[in-house]
């Protein structure tokens, strides 16, 4: 990650729910991609992304999705455990696992995304001890921290990213504030920025020189449960899938991203499987 963070423009972050979509992303040429806390939770143990699950399970598939895949992967880890004793331990964890980037964000624990609810802002302090037990979590390693802010006002926002940015933080990312506000505002935080802006428009160029490293897309999720949902309405009301042959990976294609050509080489090799053309 430290080398992707050193090279020009800006990177657009496709965020993955498992090791499958990791994997097509990767071979789509996705070059960083981002284990997104809301899919994670959803797709492993089927809870919203609201403080019901905890640092522990997003490690977990974080890591796996990790081992998956050879591009650097950042984990959504929310608050990575609210005090900074579990914020340095859940970032030392990360590290160790092969995970790439960490974001750590302001908000309370348990209390975020409730609809028609507002986030709730930890005070600055405790939002500062935050970052600095991640900087330290990690010690020595190469591990990108992403400090988050969800202050929905630009001033307030801007300030704690910069007050991240003097502990350490590697990235910031105002999370309530797109493309318009950090155009506006280039040049006032010292650090690369992480982005996420949901118009569905392309990003704008401007936005290297705006100091943006990385663009999150979290639509796959979204788009992928709803087309998921059809299809089993539609095999329950119908008692099957129309066309399912040319709505589906062919075998091929599945054993292409599962990587069976290359485990089968490996097979072969280890004596598993004869070698072709030898039965």
């Amino acid at each position: 990650m430290r080398q992707v963070l050193a090279e020009p423009g800006f990177l657009v972050v496709p965020c993955v729910h498992d090791a499958l979509t990791a994997r097509m992303a990767e071979q789509a040429g996705f070059g960083v991609i981002d284990v997104e806390s809301a899919g994670s939770l959803a797709i492993a143990l089927g809870l919203s992304d609201h403080g019901i699950g905890n640092v522990s399970d997003l490690l977990g598939h974080a890591r796996d999705v990790a081992m998956a895949v050879g591009v650097p992967s950042f984990a959504d880890l929310d608050d990575c455990g609210g005090t900074p004793l579990a914020v340095a331990r859940s970032v030392s964890v990360a590290s160790r696992v092969g995970i790439a980037g960490v974001h750590v964000d302001d908000i309370e624990g348990g209390r975020k995304g409730f609809p028609g609810h507002a986030d709730v802002l930890i005070d600055d302090e405790r939002a500062r001890s935050r970052v600095r037990a991640a900087i330290d979590g990690r010690g020595d390693g190469d591990l990108v921290v992403v400090a988050r802010s969800y202050a929905a006002e630009p001033e307030r926002a801007w300030d704690r990213l910069a007050s991240f940015a003097e502990l350490g933080a590697d990235v910031l990312f105002p999370v309530r504030h797109g493309y318009e506000a950090i155009l506006a505002r280039k040049g006032q935080l010292p650090r690369p920025l992480y982005c996420v802006d949901r118009r569905n428009v392309a990003p704008p160029p401007a936005l290297a020189q705006a100091g943006v490293k990385f663009v999150m897309d979290n639509d796959v999720f979204q788009i992928s449960a709803k087309l998921i949902r059809d299809l089993l309405v539609e095999l329950r009301r119908e008692g099957f899938i129309a066309g399912a042959e040319g709505r589906s990976l062919s075998w091929e294609q599945f054993h292409e991203v599962m990587g069976t050509p290359a485990a089968a080489r490996l097979a072969v090799e280890y004596g598993m499987l004869p070698k072709p053309g030898r039965g």
